[in-house]
């Protein structure tokens, strides 16, 4: 036998190997490599849900009370009714039961990309996180929690308006009593208590004080803050890298989180800090550009001002009155096209 039909033949054993059990939620039959997310959910609701993939039945036929559908890295939760109690419990692309049926609610959306799953205590109405192994990583013991995990934390709530942070090992990093607690950038995360905001490190200190009215989440190690009417910027340390003169900034550039929404996507957020290194900013009434250590890029003499284009970073349109025209950041000119 050839090198070609030996291969042949191994792809047709590892094709059959697997029977499932009776149920045919364990070790069901199944190509080897599929796209778990071209796995298909058929069948009628509430009692008949099974899954397809490229049109054929997979898992032994395997039938399921109901069946979300399956994640990208190869997890979906299915229920099965057991007299009138129905429980949930997650399977893998290859048919295998990975968290037990035993859960009244469950939900992967978007836990799942990290490798959870978060089921509620529907007599206490509190929310734990199970794993992909079926191991318990936080208990049912949160009433709210939030859609993001990021760096092995996640935010919860003892009530919805009332935030903290733990690790998903359910150590405790910041207590549940924020109004609102940011992502993670550059190390630190954001909190903000009635009007005022700081900044938390990974183990749970206070490294910035709640002391600015306003705050962004770090870009390139500094933050824009305010501080007594006026906008500023600080670095992680806390220390201030650009005065505090400014009226206003602007967030005109959209900036990629490695952070999951409820929907599973990645969350577009809005930066401060524009291509070139550059931070638009108004001062008396008018736009310009400093940089990131506070030099004036363009003048304060502008109604508006724009990102730099994409094609050239060095030319940046401006409006001054009716009129507009682009700046030359390098002579310093404009060259206005309208009235």
């Amino acid at each position: 036998m050839n090198s070609r039909n030996l291969l042949f033949a191994a792809l047709l054993f590892l094709g059959s190997c697997g029977q499932g059990d009776p149920n045919g939620t364990q070790n069901a039959t199944v190509e080897e490599k599929i796209f778990p997310e071209n796995i298909k959910t058929a069948g009628s609701m509430n009692g008949n849900r099974y899954f397809e993939y490229m049109g054929k039945k997979m898992f032994n036929g395997a039938i399921f009370y109901n069946a979300h559908t399956f994640s990208s890295n190869g997890y979906c939760v299915v229920s099965k009714k057991t007299g009138d109690k129905e429980l949930f419990g997650v399977i893998n692309a290859k048919g295998k039961t990975v968290v037990d049926f035993k859960y009244e609610n469950l939900n992967g959306l978007p836990y799942v990309y990290y490798g959870y799953f978060v089921f509620r205590d529907n007599t206490n109405r509190t929310n734990g996180f199970v794993d992909t192994t079926g191991k318990v990583a936080v208990p049912a013991k949160y009433k709210e929690v939030g859609t993001i995990i990021t760096e092995g934390t996640i935010k919860v709530g003892e009530a919805y308006d009332k935030w903290g942070l733990i690790s998903m090992k359910n150590e405790p990093i910041i207590p549940m009593q924020y109004d609102f607690v940011s992502a993670w950038s550059d190390g630190l995360i954001r909190v903000r208590q009635g009007s005022l905001q700081g900044y938390y490190n990974r183990s749970g200190q206070i490294v910035i004080p709640i002391q600015y009215t306003a705050a962004t989440d770090f870009q390139e190690k500094i933050a824009i803050v305010q501080k007594g009417g006026k906008i500023g910027a600080i670095n992680t340390k806390g220390e201030t890298v650009i005065d505090f003169v400014y009226d206003n900034y602007l967030e005109l550039v959209a900036v990629s989180k490695n952070e999951y929404t409820s929907t599973g996507y990645h969350e577009s957020l809005m930066g401060f800090i524009l291509e070139g290194g550059y931070i638009a900013v108004q001062k008396n009434g008018k736009w310009g550009y400093i940089n990131t250590k506070g030099d004036v890029v363009i003048p304060f003499e502008f109604d508006q001002v724009w990102e730099p284009e994409k094609y050239d970073l060095q030319k940046v349109m401006v409006r001054k009155g009716d009129q507009r025209g682009y700046m030359n950041l390098k002579t310093k000119k404009v060259t206005y096209f309208s009235k």
